[in-house]
């Protein structure tokens, strides 16, 4: 079946395909109105160098100069890197998800500077921007324990700012129009799939019915004998093979006779009853037509040397 035959499946039995489309349009308006969207809301982390780094060798070894801050000879992406891996931590996220707060967290570092970029997803704006709050200063807790574990001065410590005012926050629509693609979908395929079926048994159950009007039609007897007659078959009479021989005469005795007998086949008469005369085979469908008395045979008829033969 193609589009075509499709198309007009639907459109024949549209007292199927009509109903179920606005179901369909229902159920997707109430799955519209009663999901939510999400929200996102977005921060920016900058690294920021210490305010007083170390002064750099001079060649003269200064008395007692304490531990180091080994992080900055790494690099602020590196320090920056290592700080969001321990926030992405999977402890940190249910500690975030026990707080109500969302689980959801993004976070990215830049590669050309240490700027780090969080976006966390949220039910609510409030839940969004609560979110950004707690991972923001989860970062920096975090920048300061990492440099903090080498016993370094403070003054050398690289620090974390936050350049945006916590007002990103954006409302996204994708698991709506997720939601909605889904609904849509199941049910033109579900329409489509109950209409097709309906037709096809339809139309079984209508060949079905055909066939039996069919049926019906050719078994029922257009004409016969009127009611209450009963019917004796019978059987035909048998043919003779062959014609019986006619029953002989008794000896001693002439005939004259001047008709036939009536029975089929060939005869022998006798012509004349006064004189023996040889036996003449005479066809069975022969006609014979003798003189009368008192009457003069033709000239045809007259005997050898057109002498009568009568005495």
């Amino acid at each position: 079946m193609d589009f075509w035959d499709l198309t007009k499946v639907l459109l024949r039995r549209w007292y199927l395909t009509v109903p179920f489309l606005l179901l369909t349009a229902y159920a997707a308006y109430w799955t519209g109105s009663t999901i939510q969207p999400d929200y996102v809301a977005t921060s920016y982390v900058q690294v920021v160098p210490p305010t007083a780094p170390e002064e750099p060798q001079t060649g003269v070894p200064k008395k007692n100069p304490g531990p180091i801050n080994p992080w900055l000879s790494l690099g602020y992406n590196a320090l920056g890197q290592a700080a969001v891996l321990t926030v992405q931590d999977t402890t940190v996220l249910e500690q975030l998800k026990a707080q109500g707060l969302s689980d959801t967290v993004l976070i990215t570092l830049d590669d050309q500077s240490p700027v780090v970029t969080i976006e966390a997803i949220g039910t609510t704006k409030e839940q969004a921007a609560a979110t950004t709050e707690e991972v923001v200063k989860r970062l920096d807790v975090s920048v300061r324990e990492l440099q903090a574990e080498y016993g370094a001065k403070k003054t050398s410590y690289a620090t974390t700012r936050r350049l945006d005012q916590g007002t990103n926050i954006v409302e996204k629509n994708s698991k709506v129009k997720r939601a909605l693609v889904a609904v849509l979908g199941a049910g033109v395929l579900a329409s489509t799939a109950v209409t097709i079926g309906v037709d096809a048994l339809l139309r079984r159950r209508s060949r079905l019915k055909a066939a039996r009007a069919a049926d019906d039609a050719g078994t029922t007897p257009t004409s016969g004998p009127p009611a209450g007659t009963a019917v004796v078959p019978v059987s035909p009479a048998p043919v003779p093979a062959s014609a019986p021989a006619p029953a002989p005469r008794p000896a001693g005795r002439e005939y004259a006779s001047s008709a036939l007998d009536d029975e089929p086949g060939d005869r022998t008469v006798q012509i004349r009853p006064a004189q023996k005369s040889s036996p003449l085979r005479i066809p069975g469908e022969a006609t014979i037509v003798l003189p009368t008395p008192g009457s003069r045979p033709s000239e045809s008829g007259a005997g050898h040397n057109g002498k009568d033969p009568r005495p």
